[in-house]
């Protein structure tokens, strides 16, 4: 019994650490990631490693602070390096187009799963 719980305990550790789990709140990613959708994440990616389509999560540097989004990334040519260009799915989203290029740092995860 006790290396159930132990071995319970070790899988809650791991996916604390590893992943990023969060509900979509709003329709800026729809209908790619509809309102209230369960969003999954995992933190441990190379950011060299997304390429233009993939769903990311990250920390939108806004004048009130930091808001966390799913957004979809679309390199631009002009995009520098190190940088993302992100785009949500909406025009009433808030993306590069808005605050221009994301350093890599603000990336938080990359999406695996989407529960509609």
């Amino acid at each position: 019994m006790l290396g159930l719980i132990c071995a319970c305990a070790l899988i809650v550790a791991f996916m604390r650490s590893a992943l990023i789990i969060f509900s979509m709140p709003n329709d800026t990613m729809s209908p790619i990631v509809p309102r209230n959708s369960v969003v999954f994440g995992i933190k441990c990616f190379h950011p060299d490693s997304l390429r233009n389509g993939d769903l990311v999560m990250a920390d939108l540097p806004l004048t009130t602070g930091p808001a966390f989004a799913v957004r979809m990334v679309e390199q631009q040519d002009k995009t520098p390096p190190g940088d993302l260009f992100l785009k949500a799915a909406n025009t009433n989203g808030i993306d590069s187009a808005w605050l221009g290029p994301l350093p890599q740092r603000d990336i938080k995860a990359k999406v695996l799963w989407i529960f509609k």
